[in-house]
């Protein structure tokens, strides 16, 4: 028995690329889902993407940072998805409480972009990269991660959720990947 896998990847560099509009353009292809979890947001665009998606039936769920999510620019972004009932939770590292210095969306179970990029404006102008690869079982991995957070806060630290809170977002159903497998 075999199996063949094509990943894909792509990196993109800021201030040098069109770090922005390619990460709004990727993000707008999704179908299906956008699972997000993010240390800083101020990308009003995003928002309005993320808003447009959600209301249009995709399976939109946003997780982020609580120190930067009570920010002075993050606020009004927050207070959008609190309008737009989008399920969001704010929290903290499982270990000590530290900040959530995570930068990922997954879109539609196969497709992932990470990097050093905040979803911020000032972003695109300082050095960042963003990664982008499609692949289901990578993309898995991040699913896990992102649902072991959602835990964890939804555990731990609901005290923190923002007045109007949206609903909490359910469990991810994630497709084990091959490494997931035991050996019989």
């Amino acid at each position: 028995m075999s199996a063949t896998a094509s990943v894909a990847i792509r990196t993109i560099f800021a201030p040098f690329d069109n770090t922005d509009g390619e990460f709004l353009d990727w993000l707008s292809s999704a179908t299906k889902s956008i699972h997000t979890l993010v240390y800083g947001w101020h990308l009003p665009k995003m928002t309005d993407i993320l808003i447009a998606k959600h209301q249009a039936g995709l399976d939109v769920s946003i997780i982020l940072d609580h120190t930067q999510a009570a920010g002075k620019a993050e606020s009004s972004e927050v207070q959008r998805l609190v309008d737009a009932k989008i399920p969001f939770l704010e929290g903290t590292s499982p270990i000590h409480h530290q900040i959530l210095h995570t930068k990922a969306t997954v879109i539609d179970g196969c497709k992932v972009e990470f990097g050093s990029w905040n979803y911020s404006l000032s972003a695109s102008q300082q050095s960042n990269t963003l990664t982008f690869i499609t692949d289901s079982g990578y993309a898995s991995e991040f699913l896990k991660h992102f649902d072991r957070i959602r835990s964890f806060i939804a555990l731990h630290e609901m005290t923190m959720q923002p007045q109007g809170e949206t609903p909490v977002a359910a469990p991810l159903s994630i497709v084990p990947s091959d490494s997931d497998q035991v050996a019989a």
